[in-house]
């Protein structure tokens, strides 16, 4: 029975190894969907809140979305914020802070180390 754990145990630590590594097709698809499931997030969480919350700084991610077949799922989720926030009052509209500033930079650290 411990060499079945430790076979598993191994298995799991080499799929972990090739998702970060980004170097197959099946790892490449699997960051990519992370990003998308993370705009996702984004946009129905500031939906949610009905606008009280920007979010927008995650929303550079879609220009990190490697595989043609992905990248319009970003597009698509970056379209529907669009639409959500332009539905807002333009006091709200107001409040957004698109500039990026430190979280971008730490996010880009990130995605550049493990893409």
């Amino acid at each position: 029975m411990p060499s079945e754990s430790a076979a598993s145990i191994s298995n799991i630590v080499k799929i972990w190894q090739e998702f970060e590594a980004g170097q197959t097709l099946e790892s490449r698809f699997v960051q990519d969907l992370d990003k998308v499931e993370l705009l996702l997030q984004m946009v129905e969480y500031e939906e949610r809140n009905e606008g009280t919350v920007d979010l927008s700084e995650f929303a550079y991610l879609a220009e990190k979305v490697h595989l043609q077949d992905v990248k319009p799922w970003a597009v698509e989720i970056l379209e529907r914020q669009k639409r959500f926030w332009e539905g807002l009052p333009l006091a709200q509209m107001k409040m957004r802070d698109t500039t990026g500033g430190l979280m971008r930079r730490l996010q880009d650290n990130y995605y550049e180390t493990s893409a």
